[in-house]
Parts: C-alpha cells; sequence; structure tokens
C-alpha cells in the first residue's frame, strides 16, 4: 500500500518537472506551481512526523531564499519566477542538504549558461526559425531558463528527504 506521505512528497519532483518544462517553453514559471510545491511540503512534513520547530525552520529557511532571491531579481540576476521556485524547492530539504542543492543548481546552471553560449553563438537554421520556442531560446536578449538548473538540483538531492 501506497503511503500518503509518498503521494505529497511527488510535489517536489513533479513541480522540479512542470517548472522546467514551463521555463523552458515558455520562460514562465506559474506562481500557483510554486505555491503547490511549498504547501504540499506541510503534510509531508506531518506526515512523517517532522517536529513543529522543524518544519517552522524549514519554512523560515524558504522565506530567507525567498528574500535572497528576491535581491538577485533586483540586480538583474534571477527571474523573479527562478525566485520564487528556488525558495519553494529548498525549504524541502534539512539543512545538512541545503549546501549540496545549491552546488548542484550552480553546476547545472554553469553548464546551462555554456550550452546556451554555444547554441547561441550558433546561425539558427532557416527552418527553426519559424518555431517560435526555439526562436526565443536562441535570441540573446532572453534570459536562461534557470529552473533548468534549480529543478535538477533539486532532483539530485530528492532521494535525501524521503523517508
Amino acid at each position: 500500500m501506497v503511503e500518503i506521505s509518498s503521494i505529497f512528497s511527488l510535489a517536489l519532483p513533479l513541480g522540479c518537472i512542470i517548472a522546467m518544462y514551463c521555463d523552458l517553453t515558455r520562460f514562465e514559471i506559474p506562481n500557483s506551481l510554486c505555491i503547490v510545491v511549498a504547501l504540499a511540503y506541510l503534510p509531508f512534513a506531518i506526515l512523517n512526523e517532522t517536529e513543529w520547530q522543524d518544519i517552522g525552520i524549514h519554512y523560515l529557511v524558504g522565506l530567507a531564499a525567498l528574500g535572497v532571491g528576491f535581491l538577485l531579481f533586483i540586480l538583474g540576476v534571477f527571474g523573479g519566477g527562478d525566485s520564487k521556485f528556488i525558495a519553494a524547492v529548498i525549504l524541502w530539504f534539512d539543512t545538512g542538504d541545503i549546501l549540496p542543492f545549491i552546488f548542484y543548481t550552480t553546476i547545472f546552471g554553469g553548464l546551462l549558461a555554456i550550452l546556451f553560449i554555444g547554441f547561441r553563438s550558433l546561425p539558427l537554421p532557416k527552418s527553426w526559425r519559424a518555431h517560435a520556442v526555439i526562436a526565443k531560446l536562441h535570441s540573446k536578449k532572453s534570459g536562461l531558463p534557470y529552473a533548468l538548473a534549480i529543478g535538477g538540483g533539486g532532483l539530485v538531492i530528492y532521494p535525501q528527504i524521503l523517508p
């Protein structure tokens, strides 16, 4: 029989995958997705008998990540959706998993930047220009769909949270 907490734990990987897809195809991470990922942590934690003070710490860490994310947004480093998404993802992790999550997210972000620099330096074949998504991904004026890096980091650390 599937435990109910296992069902709630799927919110994190599914949220990562959906955010990665949305950001890649639309350069947008839906606010509703960030809210669902953040709120799904609470029943997951309660069903896994996490202490209330620890749940509070998780949400405080998520709030701190949101603050840092908005600072990065103001500085033009991060998108607003990226800020909200990283906060929703990070609250799922214990304090010992946060640095590895940031490490993997940074590594994936660097690889993403290298990939996009290479892709955007090549001429886009004429047949591809008609595809709005590909044309936008190729545009040097577009940012990076950083949910790919955040989601990648989240998916790498996800097995650590499972009971």
